[in-house]
């Protein structure tokens, strides 16, 4: 849109153009390189613990003793989480103060459990 063409009602205060009839798209350059990063770091990490085991047919697959590593400690954080959430129909409801404790305690195995699958969390 040429300035000849735009309605003088359109104008600010300060004499700028208020653009209300496009929607304009930002692309963010950085974002998308983090974004496509992020898979490469992380075997990048599983790598340097020694957690990659290199097949012949397959090439480099993660450990199968990781795996089952990994599979426990979700479990467990998982069934630890279950017994916190909020049922209707039981009687047996947990205070705010027991659920801030226990999530206070569980936090550091969540934050412990994603740094062992080598994505990087702090606290």
């Amino acid at each position: 849109m040429l300035f000849s063409e735009v309605e003088v009602s359109s104008l600010n205060d300060n004499g700028y153009v208020a653009d209300t009839k496009r929607q304009w798209l930002l692309r963010n350059d950085n974002l998308i390189s983090v974004a496509k990063n992020i898979p490469r770091k992380w075997s990048k990490n599983l790598a340097s613990k020694g957690l990659l085991d290199f097949n012949q047919d397959l090439g480099s697959v993660v450990s199968k003793n990781f795996v089952n590593s990994v599979y426990k400690t979700f479990k467990n954080i998982t069934e630890k989480l279950q017994e916190y959430t909020v049922d209707e129909k039981k009687s047996n409801r947990k205070s705010n103060n027991q659920l801030l404790q226990f999530l206070t305690t569980i936090k550091p195995q969540i934050i412990e459990f994603y740094n062992s699958l080598g994505i990087d969390c702090d606290s």
